[in-house]
């Protein structure tokens, strides 16, 4: 059974999650023009993905406490890159969203990761793949 090019390098996206905090950090350093940290941008990429989230989900879904989540929380929404609502039904519950600067900025992490990869992958051969 013959394996395409294009087969293997879907299969190397779907095996890397481990290299994500790495290539993040790194990437975070050498590119992102915003002084945007880590975390700051773990919290975009996930309220871009999931939707508005409260801090009590985002604190667990990124493995943090729930004051940590807050105070990063509170420096994205002075920076512009998410916001806190309220719920109309409930006041107490109280929604993180991403702002569309926020988005901007998650979208030129993605952009930015993908042609780096993409550099990466582009000078193995079939067989390297």
């Amino acid at each position: 059974m013959a394996t395409t090019r294009e087969a293997l390098l879907a299969k190397i996206h779907e095996q890397i999650p481990d290299l994500r905090a790495l290539r993040g950090r790194s990437f975070c350093e050498q590119h992102m023009q915003r002084d945007v940290s880590l975390p700051q941008l773990q919290f975009l990429l996930v309220v871009q993905e999931e939707g508005p989230r409260t801090v009590s989900e985002l604190a667990h879904l990124l493995g943090m406490s729930m004051p940590s989540a807050s105070a990063i929380i509170d420096r994205m929404d002075e920076r512009g890159l998410l916001t806190r609502s309220r719920h109309s039904s409930d006041r107490r519950v109280v929604s993180v969203e991403i702002t569309e600067r926020g988005r901007e900025v998650a979208e030129e992490f993605v952009r930015l990761k993908r042609e780096q990869f993409q550099r990466i992958l582009d000078t193995l051969t079939l067989t390297e793949l």
